[in-house]
């Protein structure tokens, strides 16, 4: 949800790998087309995830770090977006809404 606004209900709209301190992403742009993505390192300190962008579709967020608080529940993480510092290590939190997402375990 962003804003309060619920989007992408019942739809996938990313896929998400985590594994020893690496992630990568891939999804749909707005015409349904899967060809975005990204990838780079991540730590957890609590119960923030922080996510250091090296690769993206968007090539001026390559040195991005996002920061989520998260929830674990069962096989579900719950997220919600805390701040984001930019490359030149400023905080640029405040141009961004507040946005929540989940993800979910892959059943295979």
């Amino acid at each position: 949800n962003e804003n309060g606004k619920i989007s992408n209900r019942g739809q996938l709209s990313n896929i998400i790998a985590l594994n020893d301190g690496f992630y990568s992403w891939f999804g749909p742009d707005s015409s349904g087309n899967w060809n975005r993505g990204g990838a780079g390192t991540y730590e957890i300190s609590g119960n923030t995830l922080i996510q250091k962008i090296q690769y993206s579709s968007w090539p001026e967020r390559i040195g991005t770090s996002n920061w989520n608080d998260f929830e674990i529940r069962g096989d579900t993480v719950y997220l919600r977006f805390k701040k984001r510092i930019n490359p030149k290590g400023e905080d640029i939190t405040a141009d961004f809404p507040v946005s929540e997402s989940k993800w979910a375990k892959s059943k295979l």
